[in-house]
């Protein structure tokens, strides 16, 4: 299931007021993301490390059960191939290389 069937089947189950987390059931590290994304845009740029800012926080973690449960939501992409594809529709979208 991608994140767009999730949400056309929390539209069609119109739960009112419900709070449904998607995801991968779990956490991944911000600099894998990171460097995912460098790698992906093929950019070695070096990374400006600073403190924690307001807002930030030190680990957040998807917990999917209850989508899972209410809407039948198993994740299908993970996070590699997630980021490359976003990587992929950014570029075609914005019309350039970054």
């Amino acid at each position: 299931m991608y994140q767009v069937d999730v949400t056309i089947a929390s539209i069609v189950h119109s739960y009112a007021c419900e709070v449904l987390y998607t995801g991968i059931h779990g956490s991944e590290g911000l600099m894998k993301m990171v460097n995912l994304i460098k790698d992906n845009l093929g950019k070695k740029e070096k990374i400006n490390f600073m403190p924690m800012q307001p807002g930030d926080v030190p680990e957040s973690f998807a917990d999917i059960q209850k989508t899972t449960k209410m809407l039948g939501y198993k994740p299908t992409v993970n996070i590699n191939e997630g980021i490359a594809r976003f990587v992929e529709w950014f570029t075609s979208y914005t019309n350039h290389k970054m």
